[in-house]
């Protein structure tokens, strides 16, 4: 029998898979083709007679390191958001802007955390240790993150504050999307290793 013809689709399909997985925007997407990829190259070593390396493949390629990587992006792909609320009083603005950040975080591969904080004190100090990467209270509490210029909206209004400078297109949006106002917080910066 000739295996000339499987074995060049086995080699067409590593490159393609490869490219396939190179292209995804969704890192999950990425896994599930890098899954692919994997396994189309044991199926190469195995039809060239390299059993060894072909089990050797479909274990760490295809099995392995998908565990290993869907493990990492799990943990690193989450906004943590940090609601002020003093005495526990919830607010209608605070919380549509909580659902708008919500939905926008589904429509990413983003997990979504949120975490209610009786004092401003204790959400700066999550805010400084990177416990929270945004914080969302209303105006009054918000008012010591911020100068109290012009810019800065009185009373019930919703204030976002947030840390990293990789979320300033995400907060943005929000911003745009709710009408809530938006102070990043320099000062707050924490060294690349621990975000």
């Amino acid at each position: 029998m000739n295996e000339t013809p499987i074995l060049f689709s086995i080699a067409l399909l590593l490159p393609l898979s490869a490219l396939l997985t190179v292209l995804q925007r969704n890192p999950y997407n990425a896994l599930i083709s890098r899954g692919v990829l994997g396994a189309v190259s044991a199926l190469a070593y195995a039809s060239l007679g390299a059993a060894d390396v072909a089990v050797t493949e479909a274990l760490m390629g295809s099995l392995l390191i998908i565990v290993l990587y869907t493990i990492a992006v799990r943990a690193t792909m989450v906004i943590r958001l940090g609601v002020v609320r003093p005495q526990g009083k919830p607010s209608a603005a605070v919380d549509t802007v909580t659902a708008a950040i919500k939905a926008a975080c589904r429509k990413k591969p983003l997990r979504f955390e949120t975490t209610d904080y009786d004092t401003v004190e204790d959400a700066l100090n999550a805010l400084k240790n990177g416990d929270s990467d945004i914080l969302l209270g209303k105006s009054e509490a918000m008012v010591v993150f911020t100068d109290t210029g012009p810019e800065h909206p009185a009373g019930d209004a919703p204030v976002l504050v947030y840390r990293p400078a990789g979320l300033k297109r995400f907060v943005r949006r929000i911003s745009v999307d709710t009408g809530v106002t938006a102070f990043r917080r320099p000062d707050t910066e924490i060294s690349k290793g621990e975000h």
